[in-house]
């Protein structure tokens, strides 16, 4: 049995890649952490000056009303204290739903099987829609896609090999895969 090796190996190319993939999810955490501390500050302020007026309203409440204070809320407007945290409450909540809305975002991008280089976008093929690459030009339907993920986790248990994708000679319906250690390929229909 003849075992073929791609002359060009990939996983310098995958190290690299998931390197800068962790150097850009590091440096995303980083900049979101400092957005979020810095909006803090602005409100770190606002929030002390609350709680510092909670705390000498309830030790110096009585003693204020002997002396005839009556009007304690007068002192210092306490919706001026509401309103500060209700926008950096605001600003919080914000920040999280914009956050959750990325990560969502980032969960529906499909990379491309191919090429692993960009993501496949919809698009048309003689009026049938697609999803196809940019980069590489691979394309299938998404019933295809699913398939043909579906044959790769199967052949992904059993060898590390890179699969190459593309149409069957003669067709513009079936990719045929092809495993560049084990010799394994497999023929996908795109309907």
């Amino acid at each position: 049995m003849l075992i073929r090796k791609s002359i060009k190996s990939t996983e310098p190319k995958d190290r690299w890649r998931n390197r800068f993939k962790e150097q850009c999810i590091d440096r995303i955490k980083q900049e979101r952490q400092q957005k979020v501390n810095e909006s803090r500050e602005r409100h770190w302020l606002n929030l002390v000056l609350k709680e510092v007026w909670e705390q000498f309203i309830l030790e110096n409440e009585a003693a204020m009303k002997r002396e005839g204070v009556c009007d304690i809320d007068e002192m210092i407007e306490s919706d001026e204290i509401d309103i500060a945290l209700e926008a950096f409450l605001l600003e919080e909540e914000t920040i999280i739903l914009n956050t959750l809305s990325s990560y969502e975002e980032s969960l529906q991008i499909i990379v491309c099987i191919n090429c692993q280089k960009d993501r496949l976008n919809p698009s048309l093929y003689n009026g049938v829609p697609v999803i196809a690459c940019n980069q590489c030009g691979f394309y299938t339907t998404e019933k295809g896609y699913l398939t043909i993920i579906e044959g790769k986790n199967g052949h992904d248990i059993n060898c590390t090999g890179y699969i190459q994708y593309s149409l069957e000679p003669g067709t513009d319906h079936s990719i045929m895969s092809v495993c560049d250690e084990c010799d394994d390929w497999s023929i996908y229909s795109m309907f």
